[in-house]
């Protein structure tokens, strides 16, 4: 049905006629009144996003249609965002669509029939930034120690790390500011940590910021740093092995002991709880052995590498009853050695180097050791023995030093009452040839044997003799027969200070000097089948002793000697069996040449002495690296064992030897 047209002064005079007006003033519905007093506060939800808790005062008066809950973001526009009931006097709103670090401004109005009222009192509410998630530290004693974290806030600009130690005892430092950086920034790699360390912790915390507002810190730390390094000791009493330790630090620490066998894996004997001191147990069977102590922070695991404090160790002998009284055994502390001398006295002295450029001698002197370099860049190393003592116990050292690519100059060094001299005995064509063999006679004049090499064509050089006689050395170079020749074995001299050694030429012979000058014989072969001959020992002018290893007529591998008493020889005499295929083995004569040593440390390590009843074998400690024997000036033997060990775990100025003496 369509409506009738009225004009529009018509339709104007009625409308004024039925809202009872006058004039031309038309008013809609009044504004309903204001609610008031409204308050604003946050809570966080069940679902962890933060929850604005509304209240306000009801409008005076009729109920209105409704309350709207207005917000704005910082100073940007009004939003209507929310509306209640007109009787409502309170209200919750989930915010999980703002971004944290905002400042939101409330205000509340009420509405009736499409009219606002005005609007109440602003509230406002900050909403946190949120913090960071995950954080964990990582880190190795090489590199830095690393923080990371997880970020979680939208609306931060920066982050902040801070730091600060917290020493196992004591207060902690103040947090230091270490990094402020984009909010994107989820890593500090920490590179200054050198106080981390004795149980100390770094400490962590991580901080978002968004304008002047921060997140709560999250921290992280990581366990307590290495310890300091222990000192170790070991003692042996009364079949019970007590292991002690000294911590030089202030933290507490656990203390995890093993025990390492020759050849063997470590074994772990326990693990020592603050504030223990020492750890107790069993003595094993007879042997030397090393005792392994290292720490760490009661709160780091045994796994964790590099919080563990450097290894420290100290060995023990557990003496075998057998020898006592026979061949007694004490643990001495030697410099690193690769070969030793020792003295009338019985002092040692140490010669150390790496075979092939550099040198080190220790010299024994009432308060300690003297520790001597030769005075060049040039390289250096010892000849084979490099030092050795006179009978008034003047220590002698031959070495040879490079003087351009092709030369080695060989030199001697020496002490006498007015201090060291050093002087040239010789120059070797040496194209990374071995180094020389020397040997100091009775009188203290030292003897040396070299063989140059090379020829253009790869051919080595006669064999060169050089002997130092009343202050002036001579040379004197091989001829036929022997031009061809190399030596077998370290040169040796006899009581009338004359020189012999082992030679190979078409066979293997014995090279000797005597008033005729030089002479070879043949070596013994009766009952020794496939024989290495070496070393040589001269007793006596006309008594020569070859120590070798050969089988014997069953065919078992033994080591022993051949002796040549005059001009004849006698027969092979076995002295101990050979374990191994090529067994390591030294052997030295007493002064008058009437007694015999030979030691192995194939295994078992054994020593053999001949006396005028024959062999005697007596047992050894299996010990790490090689070894020397030699006797007094009356005769007695000596067996230093641990030359040239491992220096793992252990200061290489004071190594600890196994010497066994007779009594």
């Amino acid at each position: 049905m369509s409506l009738p047209s009225v004009s529009r002064p018509a339709a104007l005079a009625a409308a004024i006629l039925v809202c009872g007006c006058s004039g031309f003033d038309v008013e809609g519905p009044p504004a309903p009144a204001p609610p008031s007093d409204l308050r604003v506060a946050l809570s966080s939800s069940a679902w962890g996003w933060p929850e604005l808790q509304a209240e306000w005062s009801r409008p005076p008066g009729a109920v209105p249609d409704g309350i709207v809950l207005e917000m704005r973001t910082g100073e940007g526009p009004w939003t209507q965002g929310y509306w209640f009931g007109g009787s409502a006097t309170a209200g919750t709103l989930a915010l999980s669509q703002v971004e944290d670090g905002a400042r939101l401004t409330f205000r509340a109005v009420a509405v009736d029939n499409g009219v606002r009222s005005t609007p109440t009192n602003q509230a406002a509410v900050q909403l946190p930034v949120a913090a960071a998630a995950n954080a964990q530290v990582g880190w190795s004693v090489a590199g830095p120690v690393s923080v990371w974290w997880q970020r979680t806030s939208q609306g931060a600009t920066a982050v902040r790390v801070e730091r600060r130690i917290e020493p196992a005892t004591g207060p902690a430092s103040p947090w230091q500011q270490v990094l402020l950086a984009s909010a994107a920034t989820t890593r500090y790699d920490d590179a200054d940590t050198a106080q981390w360390r004795d149980g100390a912790r770094l400490a962590y915390r991580i901080v978002y910021l968004a304008g002047d507002v921060e997140s709560e810190p999250v921290e992280a730390r990581s366990p307590g740093g290495r310890p300091l390094a222990l000192a170790a000791t070991a003692v042996h009493d009364a079949g019970v092995v007590r292991v002690g330790w000294t911590y030089a630090g202030a933290a507490p620490i656990q203390v995890r002991v093993t025990r390492r066998p020759l050849g063997a894996a470590e074994v772990e004997l326990g693990v020592a709880d603050p504030p223990a001191t020492s750890f107790e147990m069993p003595a094993p069977p007879p042997g030397f052995y090393t005792y392994v102590v290292q720490a760490k922070s009661p709160d780091a695991s045994w796994y964790d590498w590099d919080l563990l404090s450097t290894p420290a160790s100290a060995s023990v002998l557990v003496p075998d009853p057998a020898l006592a009284g026979v061949l007694e055994a004490s643990v001495i502390e030697l410099p690193e050695a690769d070969e030793v001398a020792r003295a009338p006295s019985g002092a040692f002295a140490v010669v150390s180097g790496d075979g092939w450029s550099t040198l080190a001698v220790h010299v024994p002197t009432p308060d300690g050791w003297e520790r001597w370099f030769p005075a060049t860049a040039d390289r250096v190393r010892a000849a084979r023995p490099g030092v050795h003592f006179d009978a008034q116990g003047r220590l002698h050292v031959l070495y040879e030093q490079e003087t351009d690519a092709r030369h080695w100059d060989v030199r001697h060094r020496w002490q006498d009452s007015a201090g060291w001299r050093d002087e040239r005995a010789g120059t070797i064509l040496a194209l990374g040839a071995g180094a020389s063999s020397s040997a100091l006679d009775a009188g203290g004049d030292p003897h040396l044997l070299w063989q140059d090499c090379c020829t253009a064509l790869g051919a080595s050089l006669p064999m060169t003799y050089a002997v130092r006689r009343e202050g002036a050395w001579t040379e004197e170079v091989f001829t036929a027969p022997w031009d061809t020749a190399y030596a077998t074995s370290r040169i040796a001299t006899d009581p009338a200070n004359e020189p012999a050694f082992l030679m190979q030429g078409a066979s293997t012979l014995l090279l000797r000097h005597g008033s005729g000058g030089w002479s070879d014989e043949p070596l013994p072969t009766a009952g020794t089948s496939g024989a290495a001959w070496g070393p040589v020992l001269l007793p006596a002018v006309d008594r020569v002793v070859l120590v070798g290893r050969w089988s014997d007529t069953s065919g078992t591998a033994v080591i022993g000697v051949s002796v040549r008493e005059g001009s004849s020889w006698s027969a092979a005499e076995p002295a101990l069996a050979a374990t191994d295929s090529w067994p390591a083995y030294r052997a030295a004569s007493s002064p008058d040449g009437t007694r015999i040593a030979i030691a192995t440390t194939s295994s078992p390590p054994r020593v053999a002495i001949r006396d005028a009843g024959g062999w005697t074998v007596r047992p050894l400690a299996a010990v790490e690296g090689e070894f020397a024997l030699g006797f007094t000036p009356a005769g007695k033997l000596w067996v230093l064992m641990g030359i040239g060990r491992s220096t793992a775990y252990a200061d290489p100025d004071r190594l600890p030897h196994v010497l066994y003496e007779e009594p």
